[in-house]
């Protein structure tokens, strides 16, 4: 079973961070999601999934599922709109058979996987500093792990689940995983993505957590729920009020971006309007081109919360609150969890990166259900690491 985890995780991670780079190829783009279908119809035979409210993955995919009925009825496009959803259940449902069918194999393959792909990615950037496609009417430069933006927070996905495979683990591989994650954040360096430098320098402090004692006192004493009420007063502070002139110093000198930064507040602007004319059921996967702001249209809102809004207004919005809720509920109670500082670390990244772009969630949600898929192992089998070792 070890074996069958960890080649069936190898095609996962390929399909689905393979799915940005195939998308500009017409003869291959089909190809990625016949991968995921098939992995998807394995797990489906073989799944053990408890249908629960009290089940964040259940809850995720019913969130996804509410996007795909909303996307249907606003006459989204299907191919671009709707199959993107549709890939994200194939995520879902992949990963939580291949958590629950042997954790330690699945991180073990997420960290070679990484090895390659982090490597190759990076040599890419290197060499090939206007991506990897000969093509000038893209947007964005394409690399091995996606464009600048998903590329980070895919890098980011990837180094939490690293961290979260060597933890426990002996010098050896923890040295190895450091060296790995360090190839990866290389590639967002060079780039200058500033929100996925920001993810990047989170997940470091949270790697020497046991020797930065205020800030384990400070993990230790706030909670998932905290976190994300943390990110809705962000939420509000930067789109709502738009109070960025009081961190300009940070914006401009030490992220080296404009106060809008980088245009977002007009986007932020046209996604609370839109928000506001349908604002309970949303738009589900929206053309990208009611974003459009005086010279050009975003392919997201950049942001987390208004991403969530825009696609499914206020009852999406109270589902993913769910979501949240029901990861905070689901630790065990009265035993201490072996690296759960990962798990708010992963919450805090995406509340922060959450700001100022929304790809994080894709990305994230891997980590969502490795998270809670492996909570309800532990709490089914009464085992008290997070990790194994």
């Amino acid at each position: 079973m070890k074996r069958i985890t960890y080649i069936y995780t190898w095609f996962l991670l390929i399909a689905y961070y393979g799915m940005t780079v195939f998308s500009f190829s017409r003869n291959l783009t089909i190809l990625p999601y016949l991968v995921m279908a098939v992995l998807t119809a394995y797990a489906i035979v073989r799944l053990r999934f408890p249908i629960s409210f009290r089940n964040p993955v259940f809850l995720l995919l019913i969130y996804e599922l509410y996007i795909v009925a909303v996307s249907i009825y606003m006459g989204a496009d299907f191919r671009g709109g709707i199959m993107s959803t549709i890939r994200i259940i194939m995520l879902i449902l992949a990963t939580n058979y291949a958590v629950q069918s042997d954790y330690s194999a699945f991180l073990k393959a997420t960290f070679d996987f990484s090895a390659l792909f982090f490597t190759l990615n990076t040599l890419v950037v290197l060499f090939f500093p206007n991506g990897i496609l000969d093509d000038t009417s893209l947007r964005y430069p394409v690399y091995i792990l996606g464009t600048r933006n998903s590329m980070g927070s895919g890098i980011i996905t990837l180094m939490i689940l690293n961290f979260l495979y060597a933890h426990g683990k002996n010098k050896s591989i923890r040295r190895k995983v450091w060296i790995i994650n360090l190839v990866g954040a290389i590639s967002s360096v060079m780039l200058w993505s500033a929100t996925s430098m920001i993810g990047i320098i989170l997940i470091v402090m949270f790697a020497f957590i046991d020797s930065i004692k205020w800030l384990k006192k400070i993990i230790d004493k706030i909670s998932i729920i905290h976190i994300y009420l943390m990110g809705i007063a962000i939420f509000f502070v930067f789109q709502v009020f738009q109070l960025q002139a009081y961190f300009s110093y940070f914006i401009e000198v030490i992220l080296k971006k404009t106060i809008t930064m980088s245009a977002r507040t007009m986007i932020w602007t046209k996604a609370i309007d839109l928000f506001l004319e349908n604002k309970y059921i949303g738009y589900g996967t929206y053309n990208r081109e009611i974003l459009d702001v005086v010279y050009f249209a975003p392919d997201n809102a950049h942001s987390l919360f208004l991403e969530i809004l825009l696609m499914g207004g206020l009852i999406g919005f109270i589902i993913f609150s769910a979501i949240c809720i029901s990861m905070a509920m689901n630790k065990v109670k009265g035993q201490f969890i072996s690296g759960y500082h990962w798990i708010k670390c992963f919450f805090i990244i995406l509340m922060v990166m959450g700001i100022s772009e929304s790809t994080i969630l894709y990305y994230g949600l891997i980590i969502f259900v490795v998270i809670a898929s492996y909570m309800l192992d532990i709490k089914k089998n009464r085992q008290v690491t997070i990790c194994s070792r």
